[in-house]
């Protein structure tokens, strides 16, 4: 029996929501589980510029921003409603209807926050992966409601990049660094990990042997890991990571997500950081 049964998908009509909701459904019909796309409006007073307006135009702007509010949450909706017809999942509010299936819900106020609060309810929450321009992930909104989610919400992230993603989880590779985070983040993806076809375990030469007993602890849930060891050398261990899922064609990368210190990985970089800004493959992250 699958553990993973509700899948949270906030969606707010950008081009990376139809990858998002595609994988998020993949995802649905093969663990049986029901999928809700959460859209939230923010509240008129969010988009309001950081200077000093007469009341009059201070109405006029919030107007035209509750306007395109509602327009935008009107097409998001249509386009759940296309994706749930395309794809056959059943829509429905309970359990009533059988899996997997997929419900809708619109919520008021600061993305973040509801966000956050949402998610702390399901077992799986499935977010696009962070655009790169503007360089700095903390720059980027989406990024940070990502930061916020892995974070605060206690519960694991899927991160999807761009582009259409046949198989989830079909050949799996584990970054393993013996921390909390990482042991949280395979233990949330036990599912797939008995369903792979294939399961790699990478970690340095000084983790070698906790990915040995890793690999001989999954052996119980009769999930049989090769463990690779690689020396970085002049390359960071996120660039040694993204390469070595390359090598593999692998279709999911497990990793704790800051694993260190958050500060110190947002003056260095680190591992999570370059992961999130460069991953080509969904990524499962857990904090």
């Amino acid at each position: 029996m699958s553990s993973i049964k509700t899948i949270l998908v906030p969606i707010d009509g950008s081009e990376s929501s139809r990858p998002v909701l595609a994988a998020a459904g993949l995802l649905a019909r093969s663990l049986g589980a029901h999928l809700e796309a959460l859209h939230i409006r923010a509240g008129a007073k969010d988009f309001m510029p950081y200077v000093n307006l007469s009341a009059k135009m201070s109405k006029v702007i919030e107007a035209q921003a509750a306007e395109d509010s509602a327009e935008r949450a009107t097409a998001v909706h249509h386009d759940f409603e296309e994706f749930c017809a395309e794809t056959g999942l059943n829509v429905a509010d309970s359990p009533a209807t059988p899996r997997p299936s997929a419900s809708w819900r619109e919520e008021r106020g600061r993305v973040s926050e509801r966000l956050v609060e949402r998610a702390r309810l399901f077992d799986l929450c499935v977010v696009a992966r962070p655009a790169r321009a503007a360089g700095a992930i903390r720059r980027s909104p989406v990024g940070e409601n990502l930061e916020a989610l892995l974070l605060e919400s206690g519960r694991p992230i899927l991160m999807v990049p761009p582009g259409n993603h046949a198989t989830i989880g079909n050949d799996i590779v584990i970054g393993w660094n013996d921390s909390a985070e990482s042991a949280r983040a395979v233990a949330a993806a036990t599912d797939w990990l008995e369903q792979a076809r294939s399961v790699t375990i990478l970690a340095s030469r000084r983790r070698e042997e906790q990915a040995r007993a890793l690999g001989e602890n999954l052996a119980w849930h009769d999930v049989k890991a090769e463990v690779r060891v690689f020396e970085a050398g002049s390359r960071s261990v996120g660039e040694v990571l993204l390469a070595e899922v390359t090598e593999l064609k692998a279709d999911l990368l497990i990793i704790g997500g800051y694993s260190h210190a958050r500060a110190r990985q947002l003056l260095l970089g680190g591992v999570t950081r370059h992961v999130i800004g460069h991953a080509s493959i969904p990524v499962m992250l857990a904090h």
